[in-house]
Order: C-alpha cells, then sequence, then structure tokens
C-alpha cells in the first residue's frame, strides 16, 4: 500500500475513534508509540529523506521515530525487549524467546510459533465473548475457527493460555484495538510489524477484542499486511495475538 494513503487512513482512524468504538475492556495505553515512518513524500515520490521543500512537518520528522530511533531495540522508534517463556528477561540477542515486552507501553505481547503447538502461527478463531458487559450486544461465534484446540475460538484460546502460564502470567487477553495499532509499524510495505521481535506474523489480520459499535455482529481487527485497522464480522476466522498488562 502506498505510504501516503497509510498516513491518510492513520489521521482518519484517530478522528472517527470516538464515533466507532463500544467500550473495550482493556485502555488506551499512557504511553503510546510513533507510526514508524522515517521518510518523507512529495506530491509524487514515496521514501525520501527528509526535509522536503513545500511540503513540510510530516510524520517523520517528528515523536519517537525520530528522537527514539535505535537499531538496537526494534525499528523506527519501537523498544523492545525479549521474554523466556519462564518470564526471563533476555538479550537482543536472543535467537529463541516466546514473548515481547513494549518498553513504551508496558504491555506484554505473545509471539507465534511454527511448530504446530497451542501458539502456532497458522491458528485461526472466531470471536466469541459471554460477557455481555464486554462483547457489545453479541457473544459472537463459538469454536469457527482451525487451530490446535478443540474449541477454536477467541474466548477458549485465552483461557488455554491462561491455564499454561505463558511467560510466567495468567491474565493473557486479547487487546483492544488501541493496543494492537500500537505495535504496527506503517514503514513496511509487505508487513507492518517489526519481525525482529515478532517472527511468524501472518499477513492478514488479527482479532482486537473491541467490538463495533453500531453493529454488535462486528469487532475490529488489524490489518498486518498494511496496518490499518478494520471491521470484521465476529463469525470469521482470524489470528490473534494476546497480550497482558
Amino acid at each position: 500500500m502506498n505510504k501516503f494513503f497509510k498516513i491518510v487512513l492513520a489521521i482518519c482512524f484517530c478522528w472517527a475513534l470516538n464515533f466507532c468504538f463500544a467500550a473495550s475492556s482493556g485502555s488506551i495505553p499512557k504511553n503510546i508509540n510513533d507510526t514508524g515512518i522515517t521518510t518523507c513524500s512529495d506530491a509524487s515520490t514515496n521514501n525520501l529523506a527528509c526535509p522536503i521543500n513545500d511540503y513540510p512537518n510530516q510524520d517523520a520528522q517528528s515523536g519517537r521515530d525520530v528522537t527514539k530511533n535505535s537499531i538496537y531495540d526494534g525499528r523506527s522508534g519501537l523498544s523492545f525487549t525479549k521474554i523466556s517463556a519462564k518470564g526471563s528477561v533476555l538479550k537482543a540477542s536472543a535467537t529463541r524467546w516466546n514473548c515481547v515486552k513494549d518498553n513504551t507501553t508496558n504491555l506484554v505481547w505473545e509471539v507465534k510459533t511454527t511448530n504446530g503447538d497451542l501458539h502456532d502461527q497458522h491458528n485461526t478463531y472466531t470471536w466469541y465473548e459471554s460477557d455481555n458487559k464486554k462483547n457489545g450486544g453479541s457473544a459472537g461465534k463459538k469454536n469457527g475457527g482451525v487451530c490446535f484446540l478443540s474449541q477454536c475460538d477467541s474466548q477458549a484460546y485465552v483461557y488455554a493460555v491462561n491455564a499454561t502460564k505463558y511467560c510466567g502470567y495468567k491474565d493473557w487477553r486479547l487487546p483492544t484495538l488501541e493496543e494492537l495499532i500500537s505495535i504496527a509499524s506503517l514503514e513496511s510495505n509487505s508487513l507492518s510489524i517489526d519481525i525482529s521481535y515478532f517472527p511468524n506474523t501472518q499477513n492478514h489480520w488479527f482479532w482486537s477484542s473491541t467490538p463495533l459499535a453500531f453493529n454488535s455482529d462486528y469487532a475490529w481487527g488489524v490489518v498486518f499486511n498494511s496496518g490499518f485497522s478494520s471491521m470484521f464480522i465476529k463469525s470469521g476466522s482470524g489470528y490473534i495475538r494476546l497480550v497482558r498488562g
């Protein structure tokens, strides 16, 4: 997707936040990440060095993309720490890790695998939440995905991961839309996430816990081949990356 179009989508999305979201179980992080965009554009060309005459004050010229852009803990102003299966902090050079802590938001994220287990990248789930205080008026669909478990929906997956005390925690949950967007890095034109910390990410959409305010049969998700958000019917099969904190 054209980078300029991504920026426009991000602006429109932020403008629409107060109009489209139902109440969700999480909250907007006190500290938020930047967009991950580190180059500028003019009327016809992307990925140019900043600044550009006649096109001032672009995204890449301010925020964490500029002030906190270290190559040692995440790309484009993002800052991550690798975590082991037992919850131990690992060096950035570690070749095996199970979770990632976002050092800006203090959220801890699940990392997907490729070995066919509970966390495998290919597992899909329908959106299901039995608590009427959280589901926006519709519980969604039980067991409509294809996964390692006998029941493939978001609520069953949350229960299963918490039962294992994954990375030392048992308070895993679906992220809110705001939280899920926070790990998107919009600089990339292929996979909008830092794969050096989040390998095995599917080039597709991931569920958030946020139901759509004006149609309870839908919930929000983030599409990681572009980094933008969209609404998806709860009976559809999507991917999940759990969060805690």
